[in-house]
């Protein structure tokens, strides 16, 4: 079984399926005390574990209060490009890797964390704005890079679910995959700044990380 770790404020909850396990975990996070939208937002109001941003914005403009008013576009766009990540690329390379036994690294969830615990920059000067413009760089070309390896990777699986079975070359691209999934999460799950004015380090790490994945 795929050893998928959930962590942040839930703590650690194994979780089997993947795309149940995605769903299921968003899903828990429709309740009156403990809203994806913070509480602004009525959670009645929420279709489905994945959230269309675009049209929240329309109905619930108020949802970013408490960010800064010049910075609130272009996190719905980093938003909005992290959710179609994860509904998509995301869920399928973890309904693949959940096939395979005996993998060398935890596949682990994104960690929950509210919108507004997220977002607590305190200036929107153009170095602000640079570190968003590449993060939702960082999220389009994963998805790029994501979607050019499933491919391959649904070919290895048939043919034997035994990661220890690989050749090199295949090995190392399951790693990869694993770690980008896991620096992906620690790129847009986690608080983005500490100081309020410049990125965090654990989100310029997991960056750095992913741009040697994917370049």
């Amino acid at each position: 079984m795929l050893p998928f770790i959930l962590g942040g404020a839930l703590g650690g909850v194994a979780l089997a399926a993947t795309q149940y396990g995605l769903k299921k975990f968003f899903d828990d996070k429709e309740s009156k005390d403990d809203c994806l939208y913070d509480n602004v937002v009525p959670c009645q109001a929420v279709e489905n574990a994945w959230l269309d941003f675009e049209h929240m914005r329309y109905h619930f403009p108020l949802f970013y209060s408490s960010i800064l008013s010049q910075l609130q576009n272009i996190i719905y766009e980093t938003e909005l490009l992290k959710t179609k990540l994860y509904k998509t690329s995301i869920t399928s390379l973890h309904t693949e890797l959940s096939k395979v036994k005996n993998l060398p690294l935890e596949v682990k969830m994104p960690p929950y964390i509210k919108l507004v615990d997220k977002y607590t920059f305190k200036v929107t000067n153009d170095d602000v704005k640079a570190i968003f413009e590449e993060q939702n760089k960082m999220l389009m070309e994963s998805k790029q890079y994501i979607d050019s390896k499933l491919d391959k990777l649904t070919t290895i699986i048939p043919n034997s679910n035994d990661y220890l079975s690989y050749g090199e070359d295949d090995k190392e691209l399951i790693e990869n995959l694993i770690v980008l999934n896991n620096a992906i999460n620690d790129a847009t799950c986690k608080t983005m700044t500490s100081d309020g004015e410049t990125l965090s380090r654990d989100v310029k790490k997991a960056l750095e990380k992913i741009k040697t994945i994917i370049s």
